[in-house]
């Protein structure tokens, strides 16, 4: 396992660039679209994130599926999707 301080070491050793300088200045830009859940109940999930959360449940398909969109029209999804038998043994 690595260290947090390693791994951003290890980061800015594989950056491009000539020079310490330009490995430094080097800003790393992440955007998350979505994201999928494999989730034991999709209702109680739905609660979670539209209730306590407050976040917009954009599909309903409990039992089975759900989407919830985070952060307003620009915000990203997050997709919840039920546990088959199969996984939850796997």
């Amino acid at each position: 396992m690595f260290s947090r301080a390693a791994l951003t070491d290890r980061a800015l050793a594989l950056a491009s660039g000539p020079s310490k300088t330009a490995r430094t200045r080097m800003a790393i830009d992440v955007h998350l679209d979505g994201l999928t859940l494999s989730v034991a109940s999709v209702r109680r999930s739905l609660k979670f994130y539209g209730e306590t959360l407050g976040f917009k449940i954009v599909v309903d398909a409990a039992p089975d599926f759900a989407l919830v969109r985070v952060g307003g029209k620009g915000g990203g999804t997050i997709g919840l999707l039920a546990l088959t038998r199969r996984s939850r043994n796997s």
